[in-house]
């Protein structure tokens, strides 16, 4: 069996696809060339959230600082330490109830920079703030996605629940 890999780099504010490529053979070389064309001509971030995978090694850590970048795994360390806490009986019955899903939340979002509570409106470029374990207030795009209301959103957690 081929394994396809994946490489994305999406713009965190916007949830934009700025490059991607795939490749059965994925090596430290591709990746950082796959950065390469991500981030021509002294584009790059001043931040890089890099993901878990092993193909993110020192290497490519140093690349993306030559460029002027900062690399960073806190969203997966967040990732990592909230999948324990639930792994460790954190929930307790919870997993599929709205107050659940807002502590799983809560408890990401408490991790995370305050920077990367941050998206942007695609329409109006309205920079909003993410509160951790919060329902929204108002309606969002999520790239061609539009969810939900709002309004709706607890009649929507309710049926979730009881589903």
């Amino acid at each position: 069996m081929n394994v396809l890999y994946g490489f994305f780099v999406i713009h965190h504010d916007r949830r934009r696809i700025l490059h991607f490529n795939e490749t059965y053979h994925p090596t430290v070389q591709w990746a950082i060339q796959q950065l390469r064309e991500a981030f021509p001509f002294d584009s790059a971030p001043r931040h890089l959230i890099f993901d878990r995978d092993s193909i993110f090694c020192p290497g490519v850590a140093e690349f993306m600082k030559a460029l002027g970048a900062e690399p960073s795994r806190l969203e997966a360390k967040a990732h990592v330490s909230v999948q324990q806490w639930i792994d460790n009986g954190g929930l307790r019955g919870r997993a599929l109830t709205a107050e659940g899903l807002c502590e799983i939340h809560r408890r990401f979002g408490e991790l995370l920079p305050e920077e990367l509570l941050w998206v942007e409106e695609p329409d109006t470029g309205e920079r909003l703030r993410v509160v951790p374990g919060e329902l929204r207030q108002r309606d969002v795009k999520v790239g061609r996605h539009i969810p939900i209301s709002p309004v709706a959103l607890p009649r929507f957690l309710e049926r979730f629940e009881n589903v």
